[in-house]
């Protein structure tokens, strides 16, 4: 599966990429919450939140939803709807423990690192100088 393209009348651009995101979470499953490799394929496949209706997302605002998570944000969502007994021992992790985790996976992984990128003209809209 390539790349998925999202609009919006604004002409803002999602680009995602699923297949990546899916590698990722399916990583971040095994490495953070103890699950094998069979176990992490499971609760992907088990999960609502990934299934035929809501995954890829079907909408630019439903893709600006799933990127609103980090992945690590999005496993243990997952869990917690399943309910999984790995999260009563589970602890914050710092943020840039899991950012420097996925950056690191990604490269050795030889993924896309731009699994969600945005293009549009309202890019920096939000800046200031």
């Amino acid at each position: 599966m390539s790349s998925i393209t999202y609009s919006n009348e604004s002409g803002d651009i999602i680009l995602f990429d699923p297949e990546t995101y899916l590698a990722i979470l399916k990583a971040c499953l095994q490495e953070f919450f103890g699950k094998s490799e069979e176990s992490a394929s499971d609760i992907i496949g088990q999960s609502g939140h990934l299934s035929l209706e809501n995954f890829p997302p079907k909408d630019f605002n439903q893709m600006a939803l799933l990127d609103h998570l980090t992945i690590f944000d999005f496993a243990y969502n997952m869990l917690r709807d399943l309910p999984d007994p790995s999260l009563s021992s589970y602890a914050v992790l710092p943020m840039d423990t899991y950012l420097d985790w996925e950056e690191d996976f990604i490269q050795k992984n030889e993924l896309n690192p731009d699994y969600i990128l945005y293009e549009g003209e309202d890019e920096d809209e939000g800046e200031e100088d």
